[in-house]
């Protein structure tokens, strides 16, 4: 490779990097509530590779066929959730509900030597919004209605044309059955 070749490389790679070092960060999980276990949650998520634990069960079902015997792992997810978000009208926070429990629950049978049946219950999107109108001022138009009213009283009102979203609830509750296979002591 000659210089100029080599020259146009490191270049490349060094714009590609700055590039990504300035791309900004993107902070947002929508609805998701990916907690599965109050064991995965306590070690952020490490647990999925360790088949020892009942809480690795939501993440990876395999690990049911390293337990010797049939267990029940539970737990309460409390969520208090905040948005905040900025738009076009400016910088806005969402006006969510208050403290909620989401389940987190998972059994898991040992039916034979190698056969395990689980099965899991969490709430997956348990999340709402809640927005004032005109946040999202693309969607949200507007006219006026005459109220014939005296003054001091408003001479007309304004109704919402648009389709502005303000309030969105995505509420499900996942029932997960699971069934391991253990191969031999190394794999399921």
């Amino acid at each position: 490779m000659n210089k100029q070749n080599a020259f146009a490389l490191q270049l490349t790679l060094a714009g590609g990097l700055g590039l990504l070092v300035a791309i900004p960060p993107a902070f947002s999980s929508g609805f998701s509530v990916p907690e599965l276990s109050a064991l995965g949650m306590g070690t952020a998520n490490a647990v999925v590779a360790n088949p020892e634990e009942t809480g690795a069960f939501g993440y990876n079902p395999a690990a049911m066929g390293f337990h010797d015997a049939s267990s029940v792992a539970g737990g309460l997810l409390l969520i208090n959730p905040s948005s905040d978000l900025k738009t076009a009208s400016g910088s806005h926070t969402g006006k969510n509900a208050d403290w909620f429990a989401a389940p987190i629950f998972q059994v898991a049978l040992k039916l034979h030597e190698q056969w395990r049946l689980g099965i899991g219950l969490s709430a997956p999107f348990g999340l709402e919004t809640r927005w004032k109108l005109g946040t999202f001022p693309k969607l949200s138009g507007s006219f006026q209605v005459p109220t014939g009213l005296p003054a001091p009283l408003p001479a007309a009102i304004s109704v919402p044309s648009g389709a502005h979203p303000t309030s969105s609830a995505l509420e499900l509750v996942a029932l997960t059955p699971t069934l391991a296979y253990k191969v031999n002591d190394d794999l399921s």
